[in-house]
């Protein structure tokens, strides 16, 4: 049997196994109920850089922040052409490059971002004002640059395209050095980010961007959007996640078995996945490519593909550690730095979870 709704073509059917697996791998984007709520969170903050200069889209791995990215950069394409924007190209996306090393390759970093710029997608360049764009891409080498020279191109090119909004993902290969680096790297972007008046959307794992001291003058300027993975404390989460999983299900153009959606079932699949979409598609997805085109998806084929334990537990301390970051703030304690009284909080008698005893009513 298949999906009881599913959301694959139906020309899938006749399909080879590669092109079904091909089409679960990067056919479709599952639009979630949490991969909702950051789009539209982000979406409301794009184009402000006087309220949002930089924006930092943080969450755990797998939890689908390059989706987020990507579905940004569609967005900026969109806003700009529905608003007119005089710009030749209002937002450029770079997957920070992991360059090795003791420290941050700066020069590699605006080698690339350079690039980003001389060679961008032109389907999305086309949908905006882009007089003479095309003309002006032309071959570009850094080789002979100095660090200083290629941030100066940079930032010229950034003003002589007027763009409005870079996005960086996987930001945690900037952050991945000592506290003093951490400091340096973060100040260079909001250097270009004031000199070229343009935004900065960075994305990335709690792994990095939790060694992101912020400064006073910086925390302002700055917005923390979680991409938090989803929870069973509540009915409602609990419903949402049921949501997200049938929905990955409904792509799967093999047959299920029944069981998939059994309630103990889905309590393992929520443990071996710790509530990260991505990580539960990728774990379908190797589970896919082991069957057969008349072969059937089982519950135990989707486990067989999950991490290990010890992988999940370095991944849940992760976690741990940056949901840390995103809860609220005790702000009592902030009135007491400032010498102001504050409310303390009422003393209960008794045990804890025993009703205090009253007097039945005399009838």
């Amino acid at each position: 049997m298949f999906h009881p709704t599913p959301s694959f073509p139906k020309e899938l059917l006749e399909a080879s196994h590669k092109e079904r697996l091909e089409y679960f791998s990067t056919g479709f984007i599952l639009q979630h109920e949490i991969l909702k709520e950051i789009h539209e969170s982000l979406n409301k903050k794009l184009f402000k850089p006087e309220l949002y200069q930089i924006i930092l889209v943080s969450g755990p791995t797998g939890a689908g922040k390059t989706v987020v990215a990507m579905n940004g950069l569609d967005d900026t394409f969109r806003q700009a052409t529905e608003l007119k924007m005089e710009t030749k190209l209002p937002a450029i996306y770079l997957e920070t490059p992991k360059l090795g090393g003791a420290q941050f390759s700066w020069k590699g970093f605006y080698s690339r971002l350079l690039e980003s710029m001389m060679y961008p997608d032109l389907n999305r360049v086309r949908q905006v004002i882009t007089s003479g764009y095309e003309a002006d891409v032309h071959l570009f080498s850094g080789k002979s640059l100095s660090e200083n020279q290629l941030r100066k191109r940079v930032e010229d090119r950034i003003k002589e395209l007027n763009v409005k909004v870079i996005i960086l993902d996987e930001l945690q290969h900037m952050f991945a050095f000592t506290e003093a680096n951490v400091k340096t790297n973060l100040d260079v972007l909001k250097s270009i980010a004031n000199i070229t008046k343009c935004q900065m959307v960075l994305v990335g794992t709690y792994e990095g961007i939790s060694k992101i001291q912020w400064n006073g003058q910086l925390a302002r300027r700055a917005e923390k959007i979680h991409f938090h993975r989803y929870k069973l404390d509540t009915e409602s989460n609990q419903k949402a996640f049921l949501t997200a999983y049938s929905g990955l299900l409904s792509h799967v153009c093999f047959d299920l078995d029944e069981a998939l959606l059994n309630s103990e079932n889905i309590a393992e699949i929520y443990v071996r996945c710790l509530g990260c979409i991505g990580i539960l598609k990728q774990m379908i997805e190797k589970a896919l490519a082991d069957l057969s085109t008349d072969d059937t998806l089982t519950h135990s084929k989707i486990i067989l593909n999950s991490l290990d334990a010890r992988e999940l537990r370095q991944i849940y301390h992760e976690i741990e550690e940056g949901e840390v970051e995103f809860s609220q703030t005790d702000y009592t304690e902030i009135a007491s730095l400032m010498g102001l009284p504050t409310k303390k909080a009422k003393k209960r008698k008794g045990r804890p979870g025993v009703l205090k005893p009253v007097r039945d009513p005399i009838k």
